[in-house]
């Protein structure tokens, strides 16, 4: 009887662990479509006004934890969102499509 219990203790173990690890972690791919695209709008901002990355980066990453506090996640998840969507070539070339869209409505608007 005692490999019976062991077997389905690892089985839901590894259940419980795969659940966590997506939907605990990954942001929803809508609300990584907003973040990624502020994300980017802060690190072109940076780019541009000072060029080199050392003497940004500690700015950078300020305006980055700002962006992650407004929409209630960690920096750690947004890394952990973006290797899983960038994994998915398909759906990350449609979030960023999706990105532009929006900064080209955003510059017609203006």
């Amino acid at each position: 009887m005692k490999p019976f219990y062991a077997f389905w203790f690892i089985a839901l173990s590894a259940i419980s662990c795969a659940s966590r690890s997506t939907s605990g972690r990954i942001i929803q791919k809508e609300e990584m479509v907003l973040v990624m695209g502020e994300v980017y709008l802060a690190e072109m901002h940076y780019q541009k006004s000072y060029g080199t990355p050392s003497i940004y980066k500690p700015h950078l990453d300020k305006a980055l934890l700002t962006i992650f506090k407004k929409h209630g996640i960690s920096r750690k998840q947004y890394e952990t969102s973006f290797s899983y969507y960038a994994a998915r070539p398909a759906t990350f070339m449609e979030m960023n499509e999706r990105i532009i869209q929006q900064y080209n409505n955003e510059l017609i608007q203006k």
